[in-house]
């Protein structure tokens, strides 16, 4: 949990400085305490302070801002990761959701494990969007930090939502930071590939049962069709008819 401090804020901006800071501190100790819906309730009040704040400042005054907006999505994106793994224990146990899980669109307003994880890979993003800016200002030992924080926490939001394309490419960035994540960014890579290849399969079963619905009005079927898989991992279909 980050509790602030770094670049001081810029002279036409003390004025709300106060309360937003207020905001992110109330936020600490409701983490603190284990009330997560109240923290991320604090983060949000604060994270707008910082969007109005922001939008009264010219562009060159704007980085200690950014900078704390950065610090608070990162807490934020982990109060949503704590929401997530309460929201999913009724699930332990249950190798996947249910596919549509993630994508439906929901009516009610409780918070699902899928949106929670959302949130936090939203959060997680902007907050790389915006150290990004940075690289004018140079990457201080502070930002590279906070970096690692984005990076670690969307790729844990990524595995959440079963996105394990997205979240090795996060523990691949996170190894290049720290070597330390190397072995999480192999393991990664490897359940990615994994889940390629059966939504590969899949996606030729459910072709293999709309194509023999079709073929069957001419008499044949898809096993009268043979696939090869190519060594680029692409796939080649012959005809095959049988006597």
């Amino acid at each position: 949990m980050e509790t602030g401090g770094g670049a001081p804020l810029t002279k036409s901006s003390e004025a709300v400085e106060g309360d937003f800071v207020e905001d992110r501190l109330r936020g600490n100790e409701a983490f603190r305490r284990g009330n997560y819906e109240a923290a991320a309730s604090y983060y949000s009040e604060a994270l707008e302070k910082i969007r109005l704040a922001k939008t009264e400042l010219p562009t060159q005054d704007r980085y200690p801002w950014s900078l704390e907006e950065v610090l608070i999505r990162c807490n934020r994106a982990l109060v949503f990761l704590r929401l997530a793994s309460a929201a999913a224990l009724p699930n332990v146990g249950s190798n996947r959701f249910e596919e549509d899980a993630c994508t439906a669109e929901h009516e009610s307003e409780e918070a699902t494990p899928c949106s929670l994880w959302q949130r936090a890979a939203e959060d997680a993003s902007v907050a790389l969007d915006l150290i990004t800016d940075f690289e004018d200002e140079g990457e201080s030992e502070r930002v590279t930090e906070l970096r690692v924080k984005a990076l670690y926490r969307r790729m844990v939001a990524n595995k959440g939502q079963n996105n394990f394309a997205d979240a090795a490419k996060d523990a691949e960035a996170l190894a290049k930071i720290r070597p330390e994540y190397r072995s999480e960014a192999e393991l990664l890579a490897q359940r990615a590939a994994a889940e390629s290849e059966r939504a590969k399969q899949e996606a030729l079963q459910k072709l293999k049962e709309v194509g023999n619905s079709f073929l069957s009005l001419f008499g044949v079927s898809i096993d009268n069709f043979q696939t090869k898989r190519n060594p680029d991992g692409t796939y080649s279909v012959s005809y095959c008819p049988k006597s």
